[in-house]
């Protein structure tokens, strides 16, 4: 099996599951989609956190070899 076919059945499935959400349980689905994008959004801080600190630590590394020379 290749990827490609497992990533079309998982949307696939997905796709059927939030299809059956919407007509059964809208607010609970409504509910699940907040809480998706509150995690892709703590995902994306939690990043941006560590970029910002590797970014300082790059900074630190250049002023300690100019000032060296």
């Amino acid at each position: 099996m290749t990827k490609g076919f497992w990533y079309t059945l998982g949307l696939g499935v997905s796709s059927l599951v939030l299809g059956i959400l919407a007509i059964t349980l809208p607010g609970g689905l409504v509910r699940l989609l907040i809480f998706l994008l509150a995690g892709i959004v703590l995902m994306a801080g939690a990043f941006m956190v560590l970029d910002g600190y590797g970014l300082r630590n790059a900074a630190r590394l250049m002023e300690e070899g100019g000032v060296s020379r």
